[in-house]
């Protein structure tokens, strides 16, 4: 396996694709790992759910550090949502205001070395980390004081809120005007970028299911059985050029409005695909397009020369679990507060 020696993930998948086809498999100790890459077979596998559940081996590794991941979603939609400060929630106190800031970063930092340990030990590791509980424990302390404080608000406050928060306007202003906003050639043209964002440089490069029967795909005619993990590499569709006519390596936004407007749905599924795709794939869509509207009201964008199109090797694309979730967080509090 390449990423064991420093190459990119995304780089690995693609070269396996190249030496052994469209299915190939490898194995992790007792277990067998099918990787697939054509499009077929794909929504065959996200179309049988009764044959092709969410790996259980996968859940039961995040089930070790996210017992409770309406935690994280609350502090997310709080942050870039509502407003909030999180790290104060109205406390001035300087010491206090990097404590939030603090155990995110420590939750994250037990997240990343538990995910290469095995799931027993990872589990010991998680419930004698004093560092994890103790930060869990301050997520949750404001989490439910965003909650509490939301509670107590009155509608003057709320309606107030709606005027100043880019994201609760963005939604009343939809609620409204939402034909009318469709029918803007900006709205489109925002549309095709936040598609070709996903397209490019996709949240996840793969999603696993287990085989729950034995069972033959039927476009490669690959034999699978009980208990096999399937990869389903979701990068590797992204640069196929069997799918996309116009050159899938371009960062070109208007191929969804020209040549590749009636691409195959399944060529393009970065929040996953059939009855387990991310449920919160419509709000990571609406927070990048009101991210998109604040930086086009903040930021004076120019010319980039007579290279329009953004072209990249494989290799230098860096998978997104690069950037640490404070991080993201920081960066995400700083497009919301332009001046």
């Amino acid at each position: 396996m390449g990423f064991l020696r420093g190459v990119p993930p995304n780089t690995a998948t693609l070269t396996m694709q190249a030496e052994f086809g469209d299915v190939y498999q490898y194995w992790i100790g007792p277990l067998r790992v099918i990787g697939v890459c054509n499009v077929e077979d794909i929504q065959y596998i996200f179309a049988h759910r009764h044959m092709y559940e969410k790996s259980s081996s996968h859940m039961d590794r995040l089930r070790v550090f996210l017992p409770d991941t309406l935690v994280s979603t609350t502090d997310i939609f709080g942050f870039i949502g509502f407003d909030y400060d999180l790290q104060t929630l109205g406390n001035d106190d300087s010491s206090q205001s990097n404590r939030l800031k603090k155990s995110l970063k420590d939750y994250l930092d037990v997240i990343a070395l538990a995910l290469l340990l095995p799931v027993t030990i990872a589990k010991i590791y998680v419930k004698f980390n004093s560092r994890y509980r103790q930060a869990l424990n301050v997520i949750r302390e404001y989490t439910d004081r965003l909650i509490e404080q939301e509670q107590g608000k009155r509608s003057e406050t709320i309606l107030e809120r709606k005027r100043k928060c880019l994201i609760a306007s963005l939604v009343g202003s939809r609620q409204q005007d939402e034909k009318i906003e469709l029918a803007l050639p900006e709205e489109k043209r925002k549309d095709c970028v936040i598609q070709e964002v996903l397209r490019f440089v996709p949240p996840a490069i793969s999603t696993i299911r287990s085989v729950t029967s034995d069972d033959r795909l039927p476009a490669s005619g690959a034999q699978l059985y009980k208990d096999d993990e399937v990869i389903i590499n979701i990068y590797n569709l992204t640069r196929d050029k069997r799918y996309w006519k116009i050159d899938p390596d371009l960062f070109y936004p208007e191929r969804f409005q020209g040549e590749d407007k009636d691409h195959h749905p399944f060529t393009l599924i970065p929040f996953g695909g059939g009855h387990r795709q991310c449920i919160g794939q419509d709000l990571a869509r609406f927070e990048l397009k009101a991210i998109i509207a604040r930086l086009m009201q903040r930021v004076t964008f120019g010319d980039g020369g007579p290279q329009n199109h953004l072209k990249l090797s494989h290799a230098d694309y860096n998978p997104p679990e690069s950037i640490s979730f404070s991080n993201q967080l920081q960066l995400l509090a700083e497009v919301d507060h332009l001046a």
